[in-house]
């Protein structure tokens, strides 16, 4: 089973034949699942989901969530409170103490909807993640024969937190903290209950992030961000290029990362994709100087993934989806982020949004770290390497060394 803040989180860390998956509510019932899974929540869920608003209220968090970080983080790389480019959230704000909402008793509808998201903007939410994992591993058992069982944890609030106030933000650094306790706890709990040495988490994420374009730009380094209304003017006159041409633009819609074409229109025009795509690139990257390399469709079909490419082509082909890929993608350079006006995003093939720890814990992992490079793509043949089983030829990654 899996349990997240977030529901799209709980559901592919399930796989493709999941027992359950649990996410939060942020309409106010707790966690909650949907009938492609279960007709009815477990009872240890319905019961865990009984009161959460009083037991919100009676936190550490339930007045405000404020800082616990002390006045000194030299060394942590941990920025100042109040930073140009951070976005407002909780309770229209971005610096310490985020309020909490108020309470009146009984909870009405919309104050449950308020708390749940102030719980999903805050530690709480992986906290709650955590204690319901906790939950889990008592209720259902698990750990306790000679089967494997498998609990999948999102602790999404850092994803949360940090698209708002960035990866070096106070906030930040203050969930981290907070999270490596409650990790502390959930470990501790498994030690009693499954057996050290029995259990064995790994930790990674999704996707890395880019560091707020305003503090890299304090910094010197070459950022920015590019506004709605200028890739706007970009797509534009990709379009009036691609008109001018063929007598019509063809255009479907755009968003920060491509442009599409109607295929039943070109196919009616009697034109050829082929051209209208290189049309609408040239145009498209003349008018948009934040963009380091702009790709057509067409260029990206025709790559052979097994070839030695340079990175960005190799990258971008690895994403390639010729059913859903755009018709024109652009890559944006280095630092600067596409129709994100506050707050910051990832989505890009360059290092810091793809960079991210990989972590084994527990079982016979030995401590230590290896310098060369891994994936998340390994996770799944590590354990099966762990648990003796065959790897299935067509699985992605390969088995780590933990020892």
């Amino acid at each position: 089973m899996t349990i997240s803040t977030k529901d799209r989180a709980a559901i592919g860390l399930g796989g493709q034949h999941p027992d359950l998956a649990l996410w939060w509510d942020l309409a106010g019932s707790g966690f909650m699942t949907s009938t492609w899974f279960t007709g009815e929540l477990p009872a240890f869920v319905r019961a865990w989901n009984e009161g959460w608003v009083e037991r919100a209220r009676a936190s550490d968090l339930g007045a405000s969530w404020a800082s616990s970080l002390p006045e000194s983080l030299d060394g942590t790389l941990t920025a100042a409170d109040d930073r140009v480019g951070e976005a407002n959230f909780l309770d229209k704000r971005h610096t310490f103490p985020y309020d909490a909402p108020d309470l009146s008793k009984p909870p009405e509808d919309k104050q449950r909807a308020q708390w749940a998201s102030f719980v999903y903007h805050s530690p709480l939410s992986d906290r709650w993640v955590l204690e319901l994992a906790g939950r889990a591993v008592e209720s259902l058992a698990l750990g306790s024969d000679e089967h494997v069982d498998y609990l999948g944890v999102s602790c999404s609030a850092c994803d949360i937190v940090g698209h708002a106030t960035g990866p070096y933000s106070r906030e930040v650094t203050d969930l981290l903290l907070r999270d490596d306790r409650e990790l502390g706890k959930f470990f501790a709990l498994l030690d009693e209950r499954v057996g050290a040495g029995r259990w064995l988490a790994v930790l990674s994420a999704d996707h890395g992030v880019l560091e707020l374009p305003e503090a890299l730009l304090a910094q010197g380094v070459d950022a920015g961000r590019v506004s709605s209304k200028e890739l706007s003017a970009a797509v534009k006159g990709a379009r009036a290029a691609v008109k001018a041409r063929f007598g019509d633009d063809f255009f479907v819609d755009s968003d920060a990362s491509g442009i599409r074409f109607s295929a039943e229109r070109l196919r009616a025009a009697g034109v050829a994709p082929k051209d209208v795509r290189a049309e609408a690139k040239a145009a498209f990257a003349a008018a948009a100087p934040w963009c380091e390399r702009v790709f057509t469709w067409d260029e990206l079909a025709e790559l052979d993934p097994a070839k030695p490419w340079p990175e960005d082509l190799r990258l971008q082909r690895h994403s390639f989806e010729a059913e859903r890929s755009a018709d024109v993608l652009f890559q944006p350079r280095r630092g600067w982020l596409v129709s994100v006006g506050v707050g910051t995003s990832h989505g890009t093939p360059h290092p810091y949004d793809r960079r991210v720890p990989l972590v084994f814990l527990g079982g016979r992992v030995v401590a230590g770290g290896d310098p060369r490079a891994a994936s998340p793509a390994d996770v799944v043949p590590t354990l099966l390497g762990e648990l003796g089983l065959a790897l299935p030829a067509e699985l992605d990654g390969r088995p780590l060394p933990l020892r």
